[in-house]
């Protein structure tokens, strides 16, 4: 059984971003140039490299989308935790973060009502 870390989803999932950018990017070029091929080649080529990312993805770590988490007898996108869902730690700490500035802000006496 392979053991994947939280570090190895986030960076599957940051090279799908890439991919399907690239990909975006070929299509909307293709709409200007439709008939080059080197083009052309290009956006085959991402669209394969996506979709192969996309399926190992969710074979590791659950569906990317709505569509893609339904099987025959289960709609398993209420079980897998979703791809912008970090680990409770992560969160917490971000949280913390975030908290601390409101903190700041509110201990240095600005005014954020515009009131006087």
């Amino acid at each position: 059984m392979d053991i994947y870390t939280e570090k190895d989803r986030d960076e599957m999932l940051l090279k799908i971003m890439e991919v399907d950018f690239a990909l975006l990017d070929l299509r909307l070029y293709l709409n200007t140039h439709p008939c080059c091929l080197e083009g052309l080649a290009h956006c085959q080529y991402f669209s394969q490299e996506s979709k192969t990312l996309k399926e190992e993805y969710e074979k590791r770590y659950g569906p990317l989308s709505q569509s893609s988490a339904v099987s025959a007898d289960y709609f398993e996108w209420v079980d897998a935790p979703w791809p912008w869902i970090r680990t409770a730690e992560r969160a917490a700490a971000q949280g913390a973060a975030v908290q601390s500035e409101i903190n700041q802000g509110a201990e240095g006496g600005t005014n954020q009502g515009g009131r006087g």
